[in-house]
């Protein structure tokens, strides 16, 4: 089964912590010696995968914890946004080295095609981010407004506000609220089930 990036790195993260016998207390001293000035708060919600990794942090992070391999070794396929790779493909498009690239990466057009990852899916991802205090990523947004409404988010808001009087701009904003409303309340659901299975 593949896994995300962020799943990942939060993964490696901890794994490379605990292998050099560090505290998050040390790794944050010691990525703030590397230029990352993460809080022990900031590196917990990285490992938690409440927050993601920039592309910045992640080149001062994988100074800091002994190199792009080690902090992206993985054992199996990688989701990517909507390409799924394998490990060797994911080591030799960090790498950067040329000839060693792979010659073709996976899609899945049943993620790109299905889920339909729009802007608004990656809008609305932030700002259920906030509300859920952890990272939401625009495919998740789009997997689960597919599971509850039966479409993506951009058609149901269109459906819902439809053609009527009044400001148009108004009312797509009333309802792109309400439909994060529900989504916050479906993924708080969902979520309350999983850890009652564990």
């Amino acid at each position: 089964m593949s896994k995300t990036l962020q799943a990942l790195l939060s993964e490696n993260v901890i794994r490379l912590r605990k292998e050099q016998g560090l505290s998050q207390r040390d790794l944050t001293k010691k990525l703030r010696e590397s230029g990352i000035t993460w809080s022990q708060a900031s590196l917990a919600a990285v490992e938690t995968r409440k927050r993601e990794v920039s592309a910045g942090e992640l080149l001062l992070l994988q100074y800091a914890l002994g190199g792009l391999p080690e902090l992206l070794w993985c054992d199996g396929d990688v989701e990517v946004e909507v390409a799924v790779l394998t490990p060797a493909e994911l080591r030799s498009l960090a790498l950067g080295r040329p000839g060693e690239r792979p010659s073709q990466i996976t899609i899945r057009p049943d993620l790109a095609e299905r889920w339909k990852i729009t802007d608004t899916d990656r809008r609305s991802g932030v700002a259920l981010g906030y509300r859920l205090d952890r990272v939401v990523p625009a495919t998740e947004v789009a997997k689960e407004a597919q599971v509850l409404f039966g479409r993506s988010l951009e058609e149901e808001r269109s459906a819902r506000v439809g053609v009527g009087p009044g400001n148009q701009r108004i009312r797509r904003g009333h309802t792109t609220r309400a439909l994060l409303n529900e989504l916050e309340v479906h993924m708080k659901k969902k979520s309350r089930r999983r850890t009652r299975r564990s």
